[in-house]
């Protein structure tokens, strides 16, 4: 069941050549910000098929992208920050658009910014048929003091998921965790090895079949994870990470992210990182918002344009269809 072995090239520039067509399925998650999202989905619908993830509590639903045809939706799930709902709209994703049979499966957020046109970013997978991209660092990690009480304490999220008493009751509960219960069952199943890395991810279609294999042969996998935190940073990790070849390398997410610029942790870009991300290889960046990335959204979407002549040739474009959607 092991994951194809990748090539030699890594995470290089974009190659100038004229590759075969890729069959590219972008997933996306959202939870805020659906103008960002209605943009993002007008420019990639154009030539890829999207999937699309909407947060239940949020002020949209998936029923306001049905002016895009390559759009499917996944039922919505609370998903709650670090809890295992996250997971599981990553995995409603993945299930369904492998039912498309793709030959490559992008996971981004609905507050991604193109940096490279779709023609670029065509080729890059085109040139890349054998390359998988998941940041794969082995646990316990010290450069986050090991991380595995992600996994050896039970995390209920009561913060965030309960009011009243019952919130109460639940940070009593984690309070009793922190110093050092766990449970049997976690006792039973925390065995192998484990991974983390970036939450956005890229994978082959012989990747994403490796993965549902491995998860119908071991149903206790899931287990492990129902009650840790950040599961979505380890659950499909830790799966290709115990796949992944030893000698095939680490290869780095395409999506850029600054987790050390600040303020906001990761920084919510503007328009003074244009410089930096004209210059690096990667497709994507994150995080952006409405209010404070304008400058440096509008920038790449008019410098990453290019005339569309494929068999999305009639939807409008990521800079009319707004406007013609919105009544503005």
């Amino acid at each position: 069941m092991a994951i194809p072995h990748p090539g030699p090239e890594g995470h290089n520039a974009l190659a100038h050549t004229d590759p075969p067509a890729p069959d590219v399925a972008f997933l996306i998650l959202s939870h805020t910000e659906p103008e960002l999202l209605d943009r993002l989905v007008a420019r990639l619908s154009q030539d890829f098929s999207v999937y699309l993830h909407i947060d239940s509590a949020a002020s949209f639903r998936a029923q306001d992208f049905s002016w895009a045809p390559r759009v499917t939706s996944v039922p919505s799930r609370r998903t709650y920050w670090g809890s295992f709902e996250c997971t599981r709209a990553i995995l409603d994703l993945l299930r369904t658009a492998r039912e498309g049979n793709h030959s490559h499966y992008v996971l981004i957020s609905g507050q991604d910014l193109p940096l490279k046109s779709n023609a670029d970013i065509a080729s890059f997978f085109g040139t890349r048929a054998d390359t998988d991209y998941v940041q794969t660092i082995p646990m316990p990690d010290p450069s986050i003091d090991g991380g595995m009480e992600r996994l050896t304490r039970s995390h209920w999220h009561a913060f965030y998921r309960y009011r009243g008493l019952r919130r109460l009751l639940y940070q009593a509960w984690e309070l009793l965790v922190a110093v050092g219960y766990k449970t049997v069952l976690q006792e039973k199943v925390l065995a192998g090895e484990f991974f983390r890395g970036e939450l956005w991810l890229s994978l082959r279609r012989p990747t994403l079949d490796s993965v549902f294999e491995y998860l119908a042969a071991h149903p206790e996998y899931e287990k492990v994870f129902y009650a840790s935190r950040l599961s979505d940073e380890l659950f499909i990790q830790t799966i290709f990470g115990r796949l992944q070849p030893p000698e095939s390398g680490v290869y780095e997410p395409t999506t850029y992210v600054d987790w050390h610029s600040g303020p906001e942790s990761p920084r919510v870009l503007d328009e003074s990182d244009v410089p930096r991300l004209e210059t690096t290889d990667k497709l994507f960046a994150r995080k952006i918002s409405s209010g404070k990335s304008l400058a440096l959204i509008d920038h790449f979407y008019a410098t990453t344009e290019t005339t569309h002549q494929g068999p999305g040739a009639e939807h409008p474009s990521a800079s009319t269809a707004e406007g013609d959607r919105r009544g503005s």
